[in-house]
């Protein structure tokens, strides 16, 4: 397996490459909150036969994450990024699995060029409005306009629970912020769930249910260990998750790098890194059916 990165759009974007050049191509479009990094198993698997390729959407992964001023995350720009990288990278035809949020990035890429694609592999991918029922309205007006009123709308206590998703970015964007302590709370005082994976638990610094205890102070706990950051891009976030959990009192604990693991204790479900994703998805529908 390579790992390349190429120039589109001024950003370097990364991927994933094996197979023999001259294969018929699968591209491999990763959901959210993960990056190509959840296909590492899978790839070898195909490589024998497949000339495949796996990318980094920008702002996940290794790809660059620049501010929102400078670049419009969504699907049409994820599509026109993954349109160039393939171009770049001189294929002219593709298979594409898609899931989760890469589904309307593949999608788009679809409409944009239908006679390229050869094949549609389709996991939990969403693509029509029933998929999106009345409880996303709230969500869908904050999408249009991102006004503080909007946001606002959005109670955590209307849901069953609440997922925090990881990567990069919420080391700086939601630790410690006000907004998603608050959420944290009315969640978690009206009885629902609370979970976090990778580098979500930041989210859970600094809570306190009002007596000024750390939420997570006697509570089991995991997140993206002091391991996994040296061995990934330890420059690239402001402390070290681990540490600053245990510093607030949590029980931490981890696996070997890169491998699954999650922590339930009561109502807190936590994960470890990307391939703790599916595991963390099994106890959140398990906790949510027991729940009714």
């Amino acid at each position: 397996m390579h790992y390349r990165s190429a120039k589109i759009q001024g950003l370097d974007v990364f991927y994933r490459e094996a197979g023999p050049a001259d294969a018929p191509v699968v591209l491999l479009l990763h959901g959210f909150p993960t990056s190509s990094h959840m296909f590492r198993n899978l790839i070898p698997q195909l490589a024998d036969r497949y000339h495949v390729i796996a990318p980094d959407f920008p702002g996940f992964g290794q790809s660059d994450a620049p501010d929102h001023k400078d670049f419009k995350y969504g699907f049409g720009a994820y599509a026109d990024i993954v349109d160039e990288l393939v171009s770049d990278i001189g294929v002219q035809s593709y298979a594409m699995y898609v899931m989760d949020y890469g589904a309307p990035v593949g999608y788009r890429l679809a409409l944009k060029h239908p006679e390229r694609v050869t094949a549609l592999i389709i996991q939990n991918g969403n693509a029509y409005d029933e998929g999106l029922p009345e409880l996303w309205e709230p969500i869908k007006a904050y999408w249009t306009d991102g006004s503080s009123i909007h946001r606002d709308e959005v109670n955590a206590a209307d849901y069953d629970a609440i997922l925090i998703p990881g990567g990069l970015g919420p080391m700086v964007d939601i630790q410690r912020n006000r907004e998603v302590q608050s959420a944290i709370v009315r969640a978690w005082t009206t009885s629902k769930i609370v979970s976090a994976v990778c580098h979500g638990p930041c989210s859970l610094l600094g809570v306190d249910l009002g007596d000024g205890t750390p939420f997570v102070r006697g509570k089991k706990v995991t997140g993206f260990s002091k391991k996994e950051e040296y061995d990934y891009a330890r420059e690239d976030v402001p402390f070290e998750l681990e540490d600053a959990l245990t510093g607030e009192g949590a029980i931490y604990s981890s696996a070997a790098n890169w491998e699954p693991h999650v922590v339930v204790d009561g109502r807190l479900i936590t994960g470890q890194n990307p391939a703790s994703a599916g595991p963390l998805a099994q106890e959140l529908l398990a906790a949510l059916r027991k729940q009714g």
